[in-house]
């Protein structure tokens, strides 16, 4: 049973996803393949990795009045994650992501934001006076929803000695208030460089995860620098991979595992995700535990 849970603020959305031999280069029409429809949102596919890998998960978001949000809210809690914070605009739609996959594997992906832009500060402070902090070991955000909600839900987790994550995805930057509140920092390549650098940020935040793709992850923390190896997997869809990482990640420290262990979970979980079609599909914790042996 977890530790504690993971309480996760986020977006929602609904993937619109089409096949391509190669990503179109700028002005580029390319005739795709297959198209499918799929749940998403960073937010959410972290909230679900979270779930499958054992946690207890709550989720503070916003989604439309449109046919979209029902599927998504239903997809939610058939995953067990807790939506009574996940409200409903009434003016706006829920956000989708427009992502192309080419045949490697590899992806791009523009985010109409929509109802997650529409999250606001009023609607973290009635979720904490709600009690939803009580029993939380971890509060992990993304950057798909605005950056003073991020801003405060750190501070509120930070006054309620909650553990705070940060995966600052889509990258942009971050003001030295919240990186001095962040206890662990995720971060891709690309992330990791417009950021300032590994020096730069290590200046100003406890810990940093930097996911390295087909090279694993480094964890680097009080203790220095832990490199691990990625697992040998055919990538078929490295879309969720980041997400799985980051969600079996909080679910380990929500255990009470120490970071490293805990990254070598989410280290798994990226492998396990990227050898499959979809932005969710993390593994469950026996799947995890199957591939780290």
């Amino acid at each position: 049973m977890p530790m504690g849970a993971v309480v996760v603020l986020g977006s929602i959305n609904m993937d619109l996803v089409v096949e391509a031999p190669t990503l179109p280069a700028p002005g580029e029409t390319l005739l795709g393949g297959p198209f499918r429809t799929a749940p998403g949102g960073k937010g959410a596919n972290q909230a679900v990795a979270a779930a499958r890998a054992g946690a207890a998960v709550r989720m503070i978001g916003r989604l439309g009045a449109d046919a979209f949000a029902e599927q998504l809210r239903a997809g939610l809690v058939a995953d067990g994650v807790d939506v009574e914070h996940v409200g409903t605009c009434r003016h706006d739609p829920s956000g989708v992501a427009l992502i192309t996959v080419s045949h490697d594997g590899e992806n791009t992906i523009v985010v109409a934001p929509g109802a997650n832009h529409l999250i606001r500060l009023a609607h973290v402070d009635d979720a904490v006076e709600a009690a939803i902090f009580t029993g939380a070991s971890v509060v992990v955000a993304q950057l798909e929803v605005p950056m003073d909600v991020v801003l405060q839900t750190a501070r509120l987790a930070c006054t309620a000695g909650v553990l705070f994550v940060l995966n600052p995805s889509p990258v942009q930057p971050l003001s030295p208030e919240l990186l001095a509140l962040v206890d662990v920092l995720v971060v891709n390549d690309t992330e990791l460089s417009q950021l300032g650098g590994l020096d730069v940020l290590r200046s100003m935040v406890a810990a940093i995860v930097h996911t390295r793709g087909s090279l694993g992850l480094d964890v680097h923390d009080v203790q220095g620098v832990l490199s691990i190896s990625a697992h040998s997997v055919a990538v078929v869809d490295t879309t969720g991979a980041g997400d799985a990482c980051c969600g079996a990640l909080v679910a380990g420290l929500a255990a009470g595992l120490d970071l490293r262990s805990a990254a070598a979970r989410g280290n798994a979980a990226g492998a396990y995700a990227a050898a499959r079609r979809g932005a969710r599909t993390s593994p469950t914790a026996a799947d995890i535990d199957s591939m780290l042996g």
